[in-house]
């Protein structure tokens, strides 16, 4: 009876020091950042104001979310993890859109060149 107790109590400890040392998800902020910054300078304010702006929004509720839960005895940073992993791909996939809405806005561009300089040779008939 002895062991089992002790077995108990040593099992009771590692569980509060698992639960008491989880760490704060450092690499999924890091992924998550980098991302951000990747879309940030591909564009995304420009083209994709609103999007950026919720991905930024995001981001930033699970940073404190992470560092909410850094005071607590049982700390849990799964929930910020998914978040962080969303924003991730989030603004992965953001950079896509960006490079496609560039390629709009060119391609418009030049369709109103052409019809600017179509306009200048007609007045010029005149």
């Amino acid at each position: 009876m002895k062991n089992l107790n002790r077995w108990f109590l040593l099992v009771l400890a590692l569980v509060f020091v698992y639960v008491g040392c989880a760490s704060e998800p450092t690499q999924e902020i890091n992924d998550a950042k980098a991302a951000f910054d990747a879309a940030v300078q591909a564009g995304a304010n420009t083209y994709t104001a609103d999007q950026i702006k919720a991905i930024e929004d995001s981001f930033n509720a699970a940073v404190e979310e992470a560092k909410a839960n850094t005071g607590k005895l049982f700390k849990s940073n799964e929930e910020a993890k998914k978040k962080l992993i969303q924003v991730k791909a989030d603004a992965e996939a953001l950079v896509a859109t960006v490079a496609a809405k560039k390629e709009e806005a060119k391609n418009n561009a030049l369709n109103l060149q052409k019809e600017a300089q179509a306009a200048i040779e007609e007045a010029k008939g005149f």
